[in-house]
């Protein structure tokens, strides 16, 4: 199966058939369909990526998940590349060449049609609410650059610096089959921050906003 990550590669694209999702997507900037232009909105992080690779010893997750799923291969979730610049943060990751960004996912069955929803804890603010069916991807892959077919909040929202050393986040994830009963999973994990980013003072400056 192709990886998903990190930083929206290798891309391959194969399809998947047809959704089944019923909510609409409303058009947003960048949207090719909406008639609007995007804007890049890509922040710039105060520490490099090759700079927090030392830092966290080789790699590039500011977050982790907490057990293991059972439907999860693997998805670059927890990746610096979603982290935005203090006071400079991105609610619509976009561009021209590339309209929706966002996280990417790799599952260990194949999926039809798959919902994602991110929320903060434990107040569960509402952060992304979208809907994955078709192409780039295969049957059991959303790739970074894949086009939501529904969703109550389909734009992916940069994390936005500082956030609490105890930062915690749910990450739901839905099979969407053309029967509810039929559905294979609907999987609650939680995200929280890694312990070696609290401890290295160049990531604690950015991502908790201390000295």
């Amino acid at each position: 199966r192709p990886m998903v990550g990190p930083f929206f590669g290798p891309r391959q694209y194969m399809d998947v058939g047809s959704g089944s999702a019923s909510n609409q997507l409303l058009p947003v900037a960048g949207d090719p369909r909406s008639g609007t232009k995007a804007r890049p909105v890509k922040t710039e992080p105060p520490v490099s990526q090759d700079e927090a690779k030392k830092l966290l010893h080789g790699r590039l997750d500011w977050l982790r998940f907490n057990r293991d799923s059972k439907w999860l291969d693997q998805s670059d979730i927890t990746s610096m590349e979603w982290l935005g610049a203090p006071g400079a943060c991105s609610s619509n990751r976009t561009s021209n060449e590339e309209p929706w960004q966002h996280p990417g996912f790799a599952f260990q069955v194949p999926v039809h049609a798959i919902r994602v929803r991110l929320a903060s804890l434990p107040d569960h603010k509402k952060l992304w609410d979208v809907i994955f069916s078709g192409k780039p991807g295969d049957d059991y892959t959303v790739m970074n650059t894949a086009t939501p077919v529904g969703g109550l909040m389909p734009t992916f929202p940069e994390f936005c610096p500082p956030v609490p050393k105890n930062a915690k986040y749910e990450l739901r994830l839905t099979d969407l089959a053309d029967d509810p009963r039929d559905s294979l999973f609907d999987e609650r994990l939680t995200l929280s921050v890694r312990d070696e980013v609290a401890r290295s003072r160049r990531l604690a400056s950015w991502i908790f906003g201390v000295e």
